[in-house]
């Protein structure tokens, strides 16, 4: 469906070309140079948006990686220490016979002595096993209690920043290791508009004074609107309003608050991520928002759980 709006459009200006009479050259060919432009911004949002997806089912594989990774290791430990138990049960029991064995067979002592060795070395090889998986595991464990620290000391800086603002207005909230500062279209534009109003770009101005704390996170940012059908000169769709209010934002912190633009991403869903129900009118004010989404960054937990245990051990 969204393919075609632009082709219906250019037939609408061949309707008026042909059912207007004669319609000046210069005003077609501005119609078609604004519709290509729309088209173009269109184009380069899905791409982004495309690569945004994709980067978020990474993010989330690689949650589950980790999920998966710790629960490998800690079983891993449980064996480990299972097989030590094991090894220093045996090396106990081969003491004890060789302390009777030796008062009356030193042959049998020798071998004894050497299988003792083998066992010990065995027990050495395990203990330093066990010891590098604990090592591993703590060391994962540590950087997400981390990350999960920073992140609970980013919401709270953030929550103080903006506390002068109402529930109804904005909310700032953790959700699956992200956090999502989601402000209504009232706070930021006007129906209908993407000129972001004083109030708005107060509220912006104070998040983007939390951001800077923080240069090592990404930052997301979405427009969502309601479902009811807008078309204007500007806006073709739904689309084209989610994601042109979205570049706003991040126009606004990039240019005037200083946010370092390679952190930033604008995405637009139009109305397809209700909040909750659209069909109030107070359920359609809460769909119409903006998500500025703060996710941390996880390369180093990602190497750290592609390093391989060594197998030689």
């Amino acid at each position: 469906m969204k393919s075609v709006i632009l082709p219906i459009s250019l037939v609408a200006l061949l309707g008026l070309w042909g059912g207007a009479g004669c319609v000046p050259k210069k005003q077609l060919t501005r119609a078609l140079y604004q519709r290509d432009s729309v088209q173009l911004l269109l184009d380069a949002q899905r791409t982004a948006y495309a690569q945004l997806s994709t980067r978020q089912d990474s993010l989330q594989l690689l949650k589950d990686r980790l999920a998966e990774e710790t629960l490998r290791l800690g079983r891993e430990k449980d064996q480990l220490q299972a097989d030590y138990d094991e090894l220093k049960l045996a090396q106990e029991t081969l003491n004890q016979k060789y302390t009777d064995l030796s008062r009356t067979n030193l042959d049998q002592a020798a071998r004894f002595n050497k299988t003792m060795a083998q066992k010990t070395q065995e027990l050495q090889d395990k203990e330093a096993l066990l010891k590098e998986r604990e090592d591993r595991l703590h060391a994962l464990q540590k950087q997400i209690a981390d990350q999960d620290a920073r992140q609970k000391e980013l919401l709270a800086r953030i929550r103080k920043a903006l506390e002068g603002f109402t529930s109804d207005e904005l909310t700032a909230e953790m959700r699956n290791g992200n956090i999502y500062v989601s402000m209504s279209d009232k706070l930021l534009f006007k129906s209908g508009s993407a000129q972001l109003d004083t109030k708005g770009k107060q509220a912006l101005e104070k998040l983007a004074q939390a951001l800077n704390t923080h240069p090592e996170l990404s930052i997301l940012v979405e427009g969502h609107t309601d479902p009811d059908p807008i078309r204007t000169e500007r806006f073709a769709d739904n689309w084209d309003l989610s994601v042109i209010r979205a570049t706003a934002v991040v126009r606004l912190l990039s240019a005037d608050y200083k946010v370092d633009a390679k952190r930033l991403t604008a995405a637009g869903h139009a109305e397809f991520f209700p909040l909750v129900s659209n069909d109030t009118r107070e359920g359609k004010a809460r769909n119409r928002r903006t998500d500025i989404v703060i996710q941390p960054q996880l390369q180093d937990l990602f190497e750290l759980v592609r390093q391989e245990p060594d197998s030689g051990k």
